[in-house]
């Protein structure tokens, strides 16, 4: 499994959206169209979808000494791949949102320490990479939908603690990943 983690994928609102599906293309040119790909990001306040009440996992994540919860949602996205023909195949990638209830940590996209984001940009990068690295190991030990010992691509630098953040939270992470 490749898991692919950014601070913007699916929404396109900037360019890291597009940079990213991109990367994910060529991704698959590399892996082939039966390799695995999962796409984490935030589950932003001012998305235009919605996706319900259903929440595929909740857990706590430790934020400067406070427990904040997160809230991870599950949905398929259809990414559209031109070919060696040029022809265009859709090949579904799932996709993990991350959020906390309150929307303080996730808020607006790119916007931080604002009225309706008031989380700073440190305090959204701690939440966001500590609670995919919960995701993280609580999806390597899941036997039905789990990710197996899964390859990590991190391209922004609202997600670099990530790098660190494992090895410091999460050792016995390591040997999985």
């Amino acid at each position: 499994t490749l898991v692919i983690v950014s601070a913007e994928i699916s929404r396109m609102a900037g360019g890291l959206g597009r940079v990213i599906n991109y990367h994910t293309i060529e991704f698959i040119h590399l892996m082939g169209k039966n390799a695995r790909l999962v796409w984490v990001e935030p589950y932003y306040k001012d998305s235009e979808e919605s996706l319900g009440e259903f929440i595929y996992d909740e857990f706590p994540v430790k934020i400067r000494g406070k427990r904040v919860f997160a809230q991870v949602y599950k949905r398929k996205n259809i990414l559209r791949i031109p070919n060696e023909k040029g022809e265009v195949e859709e090949l579904e990638i799932e996709n993990y949102l991350i959020r906390d209830p309150q929307k303080y940590y996730v808020g607006k996209l790119y916007k931080y320490n604002h009225d309706d984001s008031p989380a700073g940009l440190d305090e959204f990068s701690e939440f966001f990479c500590k609670a995919f690295l919960e995701l993280l190991r609580r999806q390597i030990k899941r036997t039905t939908d789990g990710w197996g010992k899964p390859v990590i691509a991190v391209n922004d630098g609202q997600c670099l603690s990530i790098s660190f953040l494992k090895r410091l939270v999460y050792p016995r992470l390591m040997r999985n990943i």
